[in-house]
């Protein structure tokens, strides 16, 4: 998945959103637009994504 749900107003500086916005600069097309500024701070903009190549993906106890 990419994208992030706040359900609690603790969660309103999640480190997965300022992560987001540096993999979106990177170049990772499943996160981009998926934020935006407000001031200084990063914040979703609702969007969940599922990222179905990922669950294909072994778990590291697979391998």
């Amino acid at each position: 998945m990419a994208g992030c749900l706040i359900v609690t107003a603790d969660r309103t500086n999640c480190y997965a959103m300022a992560m987001d916005k540096r993999l979106e600069a990177m170049g990772v097309e499943k996160y981009v637009r998926l934020t935006r500024k407000s001031g200084a701070r990063t914040l979703w903009n609702g969007v969940v994504r599922e990222d179905k190549d990922a669950l294909t993906i072994p778990h590291p106890s697979q391998r």
